[in-house]
């Protein structure tokens, strides 16, 4: 059962200068790490939209390269259509001239 506050012993109350200097240590240092967690999170927040704008900055590229590939290859389709197309106008030219007697 514990003693009424009126019965206690000088020495049991916590008024000694020492205790003040480490609980106004320990609010200081609680202070200090509040603050290094604000930087932290704010840095974090900064990295946090870099690494956004890099993804974005690598979805465009890729978007670019793959328009980029699509345009190559609509060349090279355009490029052996005509290819085929001026070939079968010589061979129909040929063929035509040796037919008619190596006259057009």
């Amino acid at each position: 059962m514990p003693l009424p506050p009126s019965l206690l012993a000088e020495q049991d109350y916590i008024t000694r200068s020492e205790f003040s200097e480490r609980v106004s240590t320990v609010q200081q240092d609680v202070k200090t790490l509040e603050h290094q967690m604000i930087e932290l999170r704010s840095m974090q927040n900064a990295q946090g939209e870099q690494l956004t704008q890099i993804l974005e900055n690598q979805r465009t590229q890729t978007e670019m390269l793959r328009k980029q590939g699509n345009l190559r290859s609509m060349f090279i389709t355009g490029f052996s259509g005509f290819g085929g197309g001026f070939a079968a106008a010589l061979i129909y030219m040929v063929l035509t001239y040796f037919h008619n007697g190596g006259h057009f």
